[in-house]
């Protein structure tokens, strides 16, 4: 990173609603309520589903790969989008994304 551009600090609220609410395999919204600080529930998950659906939107235009490389070209597209959120949090929509996508 040059010098000349700040740092974007993580939000880690919305970082910590992402791991909560994506989980493992379904939605959580019931965990979003303790995540929630500076904005309501809902305005979380409005967030969140507007990233996973960006994720989806993401074009992949190898054919013939695997799921994981295909989650590593739409990773190295969305995580520098996005450098407020924490790795744990592109790591848990990246880990949806890959079900999704099986």
């Amino acid at each position: 990173m040059s010098s000349s551009q700040p740092a974007v600090p993580v939000d880690t609220e919305l970082s910590d609603a992402i791991v909560a609410y994506v989980g493992q395999i379904h939605d959580r919204p019931g965990a979003l309520a303790a995540h929630a600080v500076r904005r309501s529930p809902q305005e979380l998950r409005a967030t969140i589903q507007s990233l996973l659906a960006e994720l989806t939107g993401v074009p992949v235009e190898a054919r013939g790969i695997t799921v994981w490389e295909e989650c590593r070209l739409v990773h190295e597209v969305f995580a520098p989008r996005h450098p407020e959120l924490s790795e744990k949090a592109v790591d848990a929509l990246m880990m949806r994304y890959a079900w999704k996508n099986r």
